[in-house]
């Protein structure tokens, strides 16, 4: 029905299109999306629907269960992997925000990470680290059961390298000594001898850029 179509359009996003929802809903029929356009719950224009407004699509979406959104979530972004080309790399930041939502913490990592580097590549520091550090906590608390336990060490001491390094280019230096301080600790309780050099390495540039000599 229609009120159906609608909580799942709200786990898709704000704007969507009729290809991905008729993907992810089960017996679509598109007289529904009609309806809540008549009853103004949606606006469409060139083939996208959006919610009318921000209260509408919040509303909407708190009231899914978190079983069946973490489902969809998953869902949307399975159909956005096969429309990501290197054309439409815009794409990433969507399948970040979606499986990350999802129970597929292998992908959420992925996604997040290659999300992070655009934007830091885009020179979107601060949207960056919003995704690394994103990132960080799905490492920190998901089970990861598709990684063994080295390649989850060396991902998560990565990760933190990348926030330590977009720290320090924001001048964030007590935040970026934080984070180079617990990768170290990480890298020496598993003797990550490379690791701990990089930890080392950059230490002693946040030291040197805050005078720190002695340290």
């Amino acid at each position: 029905n229609s009120r159906r179509l609608l909580q799942v359009a709200s786990i898709i996003g704000y704007k969507f299109n009729v290809d991905l929802l008729n993907a992810v809903v089960e017996n679509f029929q598109k007289r529904y999306l009609d309806e809540l356009v008549e009853e103004e719950f949606l606006d469409y224009n060139n083939n996208e629907y959006t919610f009318s407004n921000t209260n509408i699509y919040e509303v909407v979406y708190v009231i899914n269960l978190d079983e069946e959104l973490r489902k969809i979530h998953t869902k949307v972004g399975e159909y956005l992997e096969t429309k990501l080309t290197t054309e439409a790399t815009q794409i990433i930041f969507d399948l970040a925000r979606h499986f990350s939502e999802s129970d597929d913490d292998y992908k959420a990592i992925q996604y997040l990470e290659k999300a992070g580097e655009k934007l830091f590549n885009e020179m979107q520091l601060r949207e960056s680290l919003g995704s690394f550090i994103k990132c960080s906590s799905v490492l920190e608390t998901k089970g990861l059961h598709k990684w063994n336990d080295e390649d989850k060490i060396a991902k998560k001491l990565n990760i933190f390298f990348k926030i330590g390094e977009i720290y320090l280019v924001l001048a964030s230096y007590n935040e970026a000594l934080e984070i180079f301080q617990k990768a170290e600790t990480i890298a020496n309780t598993f003797n990550k001898k490379s690791y701990i050099a990089r930890s080392l390495d950059y230490l002693g540039k946040v030291y040197n850029l805050t005078a720190k000599y002695d340290q």
